[in-house]
């Protein structure tokens, strides 16, 4: 089970989204359970190692969005911090992981 959090600006806020995603099954509150659990199998659960579409042209603008990871994943404690430059730079590496 790992909790999911994303908000604007470059540090972790009480107020940020969050949503609980399980894997084998996948669910949780997440919109997308499935193709998260996809992608994060693909990278070990380490959400720092996705790279997901990094050809994409995505706008030198700086509203910067930091995400968090927080849980286990096939019993190893997760922990991962990452702030994006913008919301085009996160989706394009992350696909559907922070998407909610």
């Amino acid at each position: 089970m790992l909790v999911l959090s994303s908000n604007p600006g470059e540090t972790v806020s009480p107020r940020a989204r969050r949503v609980v995603l399980t894997c084998s099954p996948a669910g949780g509150t997440h919109p997308a359970p499935r193709p998260t659990c996809t992608e994060l199998s693909k990278v070990g659960g380490d959400v720092t190692a996705l790279n997901i579409n990094p050809n994409t042209a995505c706008p030198l603008i700086y509203d910067p969005i930091t995400v968090t990871s927080t849980g286990f994943w096939k019993g190893r404690p997760m922990r991962q911090r990452m702030t994006f430059p913008n919301s085009c730079v996160l989706t394009a590496l992350t696909g559907p992981v922070f998407r909610f």
